[in-house]
């Protein structure tokens, strides 16, 4: 995959802490021996202290953190400690953070960082760029990793101008569930998976049934699968990389926007897609309409089957890799790789010791991480590891078992990530809120996507040149 190919400039970092500029501390700090001067008297040399390699050292504690997923990731993650610390003789803190990112500026700026912590494919652009975290290309060429041996959506969307400064963590490998009850009752064939977006709308629609001037049931809809990474599957870019240029006005976004838009007005539109949705959320929630048998897809990745299991017990199921214009087998290139990074700031106290544990954990035991934590591990020589995990984790006879494959299907072979710019998540917010806008036909994908350039690229050009 393509990397930032861009001339950046170094920028000042402005905190929002207090609404005011902090600088981020950068230097390390030490002073060099030096030698006693003239007429000075030595300490005798049976008195002289021991070298330092045999002074005995104090053991030194990595401070990792992580973002607050709750239970039972905190449980599971932070019991790592004692086995890291057995290997390697280094403590660990693992320490669970809300509002990480906030957190993480403030605490870079104040020189008191983590020594490593977690990042993600939304935010690591802007800390790249502002030079808050530290490249990790000696330490990977040192420990003899290259980046094929990784998830290279994830490797690239860690990298900058040719550095990559993030260990890939876990990886989404997003795919589609599809409700075969619901495919049963309407008379189609539960065990066909989608491939293309024509078959996608030809079975949603017959999928689709309104009572009483309401939706109460339907198919593939404006909810099932991310908008952005929607876009992908079309073959669209965000970005491009020779140019330095946003383009949410590629012809390939416009025409994702205006199929989904014309399949959400045959389903009855925008606000009673909304109202067939309701309260219920999500498949975490039991009230999901997916449950009842009324709602045919939804997205996710391997870690809903707890869910499932606990709401729709019995439910069947498929999972399938996601339509794109190719085809789904064809065209899984167009899939995007993105989930979560492990970086280690600028000013760490302990660079050396937290990049041991970066190591230890995301890449030495990438697979078991995986499946204990639930995460996509993205050491490809280790996927194999994780599947067996992964299965005597939910049992040989789980129902998400004949579709593991799917998923590890996406880890070796989805290409395309979000850009890693510096301005990455305030232009997936605005790319969002735009195409909510065209969805409920406020305006054209075409109005909407070519204002999105012109505003995105002023404020990408102005955090360039800073």
């Amino acid at each position: 995959m393509r990397k930032l190919d861009v001339d950046v400039t170094r920028r000042s970092f402005l905190a929002m802490a207090a609404g005011g500029t902090a600088a981020v501390v950068l230097a390390a700090c030490g002073t060099a021996a030096m030698p006693a001067a003239e007429g000075e008297m030595e300490a005798p040399e049976e008195e002289a202290k021991p070298a330092a390699e045999e002074m005995e050292k104090e053991q030194v504690t990595v401070v990792a953190w992580n973002a607050a997923w709750g239970e039972p990731y905190s449980t599971i993650m932070g019991a790592y400690g004692p086995a890291f610390e057995a290997d390697t003789g280094i403590a660990l803190d693992w320490q669970f953070v809300s509002d990480i990112e906030q957190k993480l500026i403030a605490s870079i700026a104040a020189g008191s960082p983590p020594d490593t912590h977690y990042t993600n494919w939304v935010f690591q652009g802007p800390f790249m760029f502002n030079e808050l975290i530290r490249p990790l290309d000696e330490y990977m060429s040192a420990a003899g990793h290259t980046r094929e041996e990784f998830t290279k959506a994830m490797w690239d969307d860690s990298s900058l101008n040719g550095k990559l400064y993030a260990v890939p963590g876990g990886a989404d490998w997003v795919v589609y569930f599809w409700n075969k009850d619901m495919y049963l009752a309407f008379g189609e064939d539960p065990e066909v998976p989608l491939n293309t977006f024509e078959d996608t709308e030809e079975i949603s629609l017959k999928l689709h049934r309104n009572e009483g001037g309401k939706i109460s049931h339907l198919g593939w809809n404006w909810r099932s699968f991310g908008r952005e990474r929607l876009a992908f599957l079309f073959g669209g870019e965000f970005y491009n990389y020779e140019t330095g240029k946003v383009t949410p006005d590629d012809p390939a976004i416009i025409e994702t926007l205006n199929w989904l838009t014309e399949l959400t007005k045959k389903q009855g539109g925008y606000e009673a897609i909304n109202e067939f949705h309701g309260e219920s959320g999500s498949y975490y929630h039991a009230a999901y309409p997916w449950y009842t048998g009324n709602l045919a897809f939804f997205s996710s990745g391997f870690w809903a089957q707890d869910r499932l299991d606990a709401n729709g017990e019995g439910l069947p199921y498929g999972i399938g890799l996601p339509p794109t214009i190719e085809g789904a087998e064809a065209g899984i290139r167009f899939n995007s790789v993105q989930g979560w990074m492990y970086a280690i700031p600028v000013n760490a106290a302990n660079p050396d010791e937290a990049w041991a544990f970066d190591k230890w954990m995301f890449i030495d035991n990438s697979g078991k991480m995986g499946y204990e934590t639930l995460n996509g591990p993205c050491v490809i020589a280790q996927l194999g590891e994780f599947k067996e995990g992964y299965i005597a984790k939910v049992g040989a006879d789980n129902r998400i078992v004949p579709y593991v494959d799917v998923f590890l299907q996406l880890a070796q072979y989805g290409e395309t990530y979000w850009p890693p710019i510096a301005t990455a998540g305030d232009y997936r917010r605005a790319y969002l809120d735009a195409a909510a806008q065209v969805l409920q036909e406020q305006i054209t994908a075409e109005e909407a996507m070519k204002t999105l350039a012109t505003t995105q690229q002023a404020e990408l050009d102005s955090a360039m040149s800073g």
